[in-house]
């Protein structure tokens, strides 16, 4: 038995020192992609001539310029417009094309922040694969634009060089002339963390920093936690089923996030399909383990859950008053937390980067509150009903909980003659009699204000007030 326990403290120690490696390799690893950068460099027309076509953008029109490709990785395109300033509203966006016409890449800008007559980067990420598609395309197009943003156009002696012969106007093509445009090209170097961005920098210290807490964690279980405590844990059924809805809901989002970007032309990443079946190993484990203990008969009987009329009274009472809203327009802080949870929808691609960067509606933690929104907002892009379905959906659920919680504490602590009808009990006044024991602390200050004063003094007035019921 003593040479037993040596050996399994032993091996216990070289697992912690291969954790404790793996964990470091980790940082160092995570330490170093944080610090690359891509490295552009713009390949454009630096002297635009003055003999040049104006095309006016308005809602609906677009310019397609193709284009050959130097490099595989395009970073973004520079964009040259006129009939700009910083009153006007809209973006401009630039989608790069592939040979039958699918999007690989898109980008934006606000027309706010492009002067005219000067060359302004649009950011757009996209793989060049040329034996994918043998052709490109740049398409620009406005959005949302009380004045209509133009393009230049040139001769195709002063065209960019990168440009081919192909260019359309609303789908006609334009002879002899070619969209006054840039093209960034890029490598990714290591360049340290004195020019990075400061998004970046926090993401890597967050994920070194969960590295560090993990490693912390796995360390503590090889080194404390027995065999017998996991088998514990293992054959727990209550986990397993919070497990199992926990699972559900991350499916369900991946679900809406596959089925919002199938359309886009955007990449998913094969492990995002993967979590559609998060959930199905412990719902599968869950039902082993009630079978089990089912034909064992270890089966703990839990109270059944039923649906009382006062459940149904609240949950007609909420719908009926969030129904008018749905036809209501977001406005001023609703209004700006609809624009920034739309451009998380559009720029979720399944990376860590993007809800670091976009699941904080504007400026504020609100990683959980995105993450159920956007549910909504996928299945419903760019209108607002999506999300007030799920905030009427968890509205309801929360008054339920509500309600059964304190259903709950109204049998446990209400006296033997008002146990027998509990429901009436609590949407009655009489449970508020009761309820304040809960909060003693906040009825102290307000009665305090009355001259009422120390818990004793409270105490005895709830008891007064129960008497004279």
């Amino acid at each position: 038995m003593r040479n037993r326990r040596l050996r399994s403290g032993i091996a216990r120690k070289i697992a912690g020192v291969f954790i404790a490696f793996g964990a470091v390799a980790f940082c160092v690893y995570t330490w170093y992609l944080g610090g690359i950068m891509t490295v552009s460099e713009s390949y454009r027309v630096e002297d635009v001539s003055i003999y040049n076509t104006i095309y006016m953008l308005a809602a609906g029109d677009n310019i397609k310029q193709g284009f050959n490709p130097r490099d595989v990785y395009l970073t973004g395109i520079d964009v040259m417009l006129v009939n700009t300033s910083e009153e006007s509203t809209g973006d401009i966006v630039v989608q790069i094309l592939d040979m039958w016409g699918d999007t690989i890449g898109e980008g934006r800008r606000s027309l706010s922040e492009i002067p005219a007559g000067i060359y302004v980067n649009v950011p757009v990420k996209a793989e060049l694969d040329l034996t994918v598609s043998e052709e490109f395309q740049v398409c620009i197009f406005s959005e949302g634009a009380d004045t209509a943003p133009g393009a230049l156009l040139v001769s195709s002696e002063e065209d960019n060089e990168d440009n081919n012969s192909l260019c359309y106007y609303n789908e006609e093509q334009v002879w002899d002339n070619g969209l006054v445009v840039g093209y960034c090209y890029g490598t990714p170097k290591f360049v340290g963390y004195e020019y990075q961005e400061k998004d970046i920098i926090w993401i890597t210290a967050a994920k070194i920093a969960a590295a560090v807490l993990v490693g912390i964690a796995l360390i503590y279980i090889v080194q404390v936690i027995r065999i017998g405590q996991i088998r514990a844990i293992l054959y727990d059924l209550r986990i397993y089923v919070q497990l199992t809805a926990i699972g559900g809901i991350v499916a369900l989002f991946f679900f809406t996030a596959i089925f919002c970007k199938t359309d886009t032309g955007n990449k998913i990443p094969a492990w995002a399909f993967g979590m559609l079946f998060l959930f199905l190993f412990p719902f599968l484990w869950s039902v082993y383990l009630y079978v089990k203990a089912a034909k064992e008969r270890t089966c703990k009987k839990t109270e059944q859950i039923g649906v009382d009329v006062y459940t149904i009274l609240i949950c007609i009472a909420s719908v009926l008053i969030r129904l008018p809203m749905f036809t209501h327009q977001q406005r001023w802080d609703g209004g700006v937390y609809y624009a920034t949870l739309m451009s998380a929808r559009e720029n979720f691609d399944f990376t860590f980067e993007s809800v670091w960067n976009y699941f904080r509606l504007a400026n504020h933690p609100t990683f959980s509150y995105t993450f159920f929104m956007l549910m909504g907002e996928f299945l419903a892009p760019a209108k607002v009903t999506g999300v007030l379905w799920v905030t009427l959906i968890l509205t309801e659920c929360a008054l339920i909980c509500i309600y059964r919680m304190l259903l709950s504490y109204a049998r446990k602590n209400l006296h033997d003659n008002y146990t027998a009808d509990i429901s009436d009990t609590i949407i009655s006044g009489n449970f508020l009699v009761y309820k304040c024991r809960l909060y003693t602390g906040s009825v102290c200050d307000f009665l305090n204000v009355c001259g009422i004063q120390g818990t004793e003094d409270i105490n005895g007035l709830l008891d007064s007030g129960s008497a004279a019921q």
